[in-house]
Formats: C-alpha cells, sequence, structure tokens
C-alpha cells in the first residue's frame, strides 16, 4: 500500500467500498426486478385456471341446467384439487354454486402466495388480495405492479 491508501490495483479502501456498495446495489435491483418477472408470469396462471373452470361450470350448466351438483354429478367445483390445480394456483367456488350463478377463486401458493383473483358466472372479475405493494380491485384482474384499479 502506497502513502495515499492505493493498493496494488490503484484503489483506495473508500473507493472500493463505495465500488462494493454499488454492486451490491444493483444486484439488489437485478434480482428485485427478476422476482417482479416471475411473479407477472406466474399470475397469468390464475386467469387461465379460471377460465378452464368456468368453462367446465358453463358445459355442466348446459347439460343439467345448474352449476351446482346434479344428482349423483358433482359440479365442477368438486373435482379433485389436481384438476383444479394451474402452476401455483388453486382454483375453487368461493361459494356453493347453484342454478343461478356460481363465484371462482383462484388462491396463489409458493411464488404467488397472497395472490387471490376471482371471476363470477357474469364475467366480473376482481383481484380480491395481493401483496404488499400491489393493490386489490373490484372490478378487473391486476396482473402487472404498478397497474391501477
Amino acid at each position: 500500500m502506497d502513502a495515499h491508501g492505493r493498493g496494488a490495483g490503484g484503489f483506495t479502501r473508500p473507493g472500493a467500498v463505495i465500488a462494493l456498495a454499488l454492486l451490491a446495489a444493483v444486484t439488489e435491483l437485478v434480482v428485485v426486478s427478476y422476482q417482479a418477472g416471475v411473479v407477472g408470469n406466474q399470475l397469468g396462471d390464475a386467469a387461465d385456471g379460471l377460465f378452464a373452470l368456468q368453462e367446465r361450470m358453463e358445459r355442466h350448466f348446459q347439460t343439467f341446467r345448474t352449476y351446482g351438483a346434479a344428482g349423483t354429478v358433482p359440479s365442477p367445483c368438486q373435482a379433485d384439487e389436481a384438476t383444479r390445480r394451474f402452476g401455483d394456483f388453486v382454483v375453487s367456488c368461493a361459494s356453493s354454486p347453484g342454478a343461478a350463478g356460481y363465484l371462482l377463486r383462484a388462491e396463489g401458493f409458493g411464488v404467488v402466495a397472497g395472490f387471490v383473483f376471482t371471476l363470477d358466472h357474469s364475467g366480473r372479475q376482481a383481484t380480491v388480495d395481493a401483496r404488499s405493494g400491489w393493490p386489490t380491485c373490484p372490478s378487473r384482474w391486476i396482473m402487472v405492479k404498478g397497474e391501477a384499479c
């Protein structure tokens, strides 16, 4: 080390500390951005699942004239959870389906834990719950961080 505090590479100790702090800040930004992208991609699974179960519900209604169980034929909401799992979301009925309608609910787990989206028999969408920093919305799905309701 010379009289100015420089090592063999020409960096001062304060300069090296600043460079490391900048590197840590940039790394944190990249990680947060990557995680937001992963979450955004996973949120599409909720929409896929809700639309898939909606289609099954409508087919059931066309056949049996009810969204609920018809005799020994269960409602699609009563199907095995494995058939209602879409990526990191499980889709279920938030209330018992009947002749008048249904409310589907996609609840996230794993990477998307904390997100809950709904879709009803008339096509109304809602973002019921979301992670901190994400808005909820009673009239549509919020699939991108920063979107307004």
